[in-house]
């Protein structure tokens, strides 16, 4: 479930590996770009239908790519990126990073403020709780297992539908910052990382999360981001509490973060240039002796 110039020329970096990966692409405003001519992504559109923005119609597009994916018995693990993704890391240590985890990396906190336990409406109940709501960014990265029960679920989907809308009158309710990540912590919390592997910058405080231009792509930026082994969550509260815990991948520190974005389209050359010499090269490779699964799925 893939889309960008840059995991283009990351997956062709991983050549010889075509076998340990499928692309899935829903396409709600598909445009002009030069990437959909790519041999990549030829075959990998599925039927899509126009997205809003923190509407159900995000978690539709979501369960509709898992859905796909899901036909292949040979997809174990499932990522969600967007166009404007990049991979921190090359592909091999993307891929065992994920494919030997013991867990679904989906960020899932408990946010007692006005954008977390203050969007919750009674009317979810008793199915979902109070005590059971949960805030996250929506870029998850799943096993198989939780795939199926995110596609099949439709009993916690439409208490979402129904009453997690955006509006005042909602409680500007967001479906995409707390379904998944409400859901799979009802039915499934300890086998959840609580923490995404997508990177994002919101030091601007702002509705969105920063967006990388030209001039802010260097190889700093990319070590700095590298060497992140701690997930931090602030609350929404007046007076925000943050919180800090270590990235623990199959019970070791770990470097948290797989992917980062938001970055521009035109900074597609500037990351061509540096990824694949500067900051690619430079992956460290899990231990082929860590208790992981078989490493011939995908």
């Amino acid at each position: 479930m893939l889309g960008s110039s840059c995991i283009h020329l990351f997956l062709m970096r991983g050549q010889g590996n075509e076998g340990f990966y499928s692309i899935y692409v829903h396409a709600s405003n598909r445009d002009s770009s030069k990437v959909w001519n790519s041999t990549v992504f030829a075959g990998r559109e599925i039927p899509s239908k126009e997205v809003h923005w923190g509407q159900i119609e995000m978690i539709d597009a979501e369960r509709r790519l898992l859905t796909f994916a899901l036909q292949d018995l040979d997809n174990q693990y499932f990522a969600l990126l967007s166009e404007s993704c990049i991979p921190l890391y090359n592909f091999e240590y993307t891929y065992h990073y994920l494919i030997r985890s013991r867990m679904s990396f989906v960020d899932s906190f408990k946010d007692p403020g006005p954008h977390g336990q203050g969007r919750y409406s009674e009317r979810m109940a008793p199915e979902v709780s109070y005590t059971a709501w949960t805030k996250g960014a929506q870029w998850f990265a799943v096993h198989r297992k939780h795939a199926v029960l995110i596609i099949v679920d439709y009993l916690y989907y439409n208490k979402f539908k129904d009453f997690c809308k955006p509006g005042q009158e909602n409680k500007n309710c967001y479906p995409d910052e707390h379904y998944i990540q409400t859901f799979l912590h009802i039915m499934d919390p300890s086998h959840l990382s609580n923490w995404t592997v997508t990177y994002v910058d919101w030091s601007e405080h702002l509705w969105h999360p920063k967006s990388f231009e030209e001039g802010d792509i260097a190889e700093d930026l990319f070590r700095t981001v590298k060497a992140i082994q701690n997930h931090e969550h602030v609350t929404s509260e007046t007076y925000p509490v943050q919180t800090s815990k270590p990235c623990l991948w199959n019970g070791r520190s770990q470097g948290c973060f797989l992917f980062a974005r938001k970055f521009r389209p035109e900074t597609a050359e500037a990351l061509v240039n540096l990824l694949p010499s500067k900051v690619w090269n430079n992956s460290i490779h899990h231990s082929r002796s860590s208790a992981t699964p078989d490493d011939n799925n995908r």
